[in-house]
């Protein structure tokens, strides 16, 4: 099976989320990882994961205002690991329809509840399912302690495991 894991990161959270859920993965197929801006759209399975922004998925607006505040976090000396990818909501838009292919969706998010947060896996798989693709498993959501980070501990070994049940699920079909 040909798995594309994809997604849209600015502080390397979710990039680090998508690892290891390929991490989980890889006993299942052929995986790759790639920011939207290097992303195939030729899978038997998509796993798409972004950052939770104003309540669902990252907009341009969003994206710009956090990109400018880590542009002067560094120049002003801060270290910060600022991995700045194209923007998913692009990439939804342009993908082929999705003719019943499988999909699964995650995000990073701060841990409180989702009516406070919201959720940008939720409304990824909305996206995707009125695209035509099949959502396998709940959208899922890995948790920051802040919003450059770190990741709450646990969430990589958590995303690894999560990785490996979708993968088991996409095989039943």
């Amino acid at each position: 099976m040909k798995i594309n894991v994809i997604y849209e990161s600015i502080y390397g959270n979710t990039a680090a989320v998508a690892e290891a859920i390929a991490a989980g993965l890889k006993e299942h197929g052929d995986v790759t990882v790639s920011p939207v801006d290097h992303a195939g759209t030729d899978a038997d399975l998509f796993v798409f994961g972004a950052p939770t922004h104003a309540h669902g998925l990252p907009g341009t607006m969003s994206r710009s205002g956090l990109e400018e505040e880590a542009r002067k976090k560094q120049e002003a000396g801060e270290e910060l690991d600022y991995q700045p990818t194209a923007g998913i909501r692009t990439l939804i838009a342009d993908l082929p329809d999705g003719e019943g292919t499988p999909v699964a969706c995650f995000d990073t998010r701060f841990e409180k509840s989702v009516i406070l947060t919201g959720s940008a896996a939720k409304t990824l798989a909305k996206k995707l399912k009125q695209r035509g693709y099949a959502v396998i498993g709940e959208p899922e959501s890995f948790f920051v302690l802040d919003m450059e980070g770190p990741l709450k501990d646990g969430e990589l070994d958590r995303a690894q495991d999560w990785g490996a049940s979708i993968g088991a699920a996409a095989a039943k079909r």
